[in-house]
């Protein structure tokens, strides 16, 4: 993806992260396809200490986020549904899948039971969640191998499981589910 839709991705963590960094206290982040952690950048950006956890499936890009020597980050070469079985448990202030569940074909089948497990077992009380699909909102000449996810289903899906849940366009063909604990 290009540096402005990352950027525009990353922004979405900023409520959030204002808040703690006003709390002055530590928190803890869950990078779900964390790609070349370049979510890290950003996050410096903000007056907080922070201790980061990138899971990618991708081993190149593993190996080269690893190289990178990121201050208080540490890198699993995983599938996130092989991380959620492992015995390494982390509870995390923010979790976030930024574009990482693009591959996946259904919301209620495949992506839910992915977010109800890192809701129940990796998110910490007072903890947000946000994820990013890419949108059928997108013109059909523009179209890719991804998935593209009609972002009201996904919004009525979530609310029949999280009590907290709300949906922002904040590009014209990706949305974020913002899941709070």
């Amino acid at each position: 993806s290009s540096k402005s839709s990352q950027l525009s991705r990353f922004e979405l963590c900023r409520p959030f992260l204002l808040d703690i960094v006003s709390k002055n206290r530590s928190y803890d982040i869950l990078d779900i396809g964390s790609g070349l952690g370049d979510i890290i950048e950003y996050l410096s950006t903000f007056d907080a200490d922070y201790e980061y956890i990138g899971i990618e499936q991708c081993d190149d890009l593993c190996k080269q986020s690893i190289d990178k020597n990121y201050r208080n980050a540490t890198f699993y070469h995983a599938f996130i549904e092989d991380y959620l079985k492992s015995d390494f448990k982390h509870k995390s202030d923010l979790i976030v899948a930024l574009g990482s569940f693009s591959w996946y074909e259904d919301y209620t089948k495949d992506i839910q039971p992915i977010l109800v497990d890192l809701f129940n077992n990796e998110l910490k009380d007072g903890g947000q969640m946000i994820i990013t699909l890419a949108s059928t909102r997108l013109d059909e000449s523009k179209r890719s191998k991804i998935i593209y996810h009609e972002p009201e289903v996904v919004l009525k899906e979530a609310i029949k499981t999280f009590s907290k849940v709300s949906l922002n366009h904040y590009l014209h063909h990706e949305f974020a589910l913002e899941i709070s604990k």
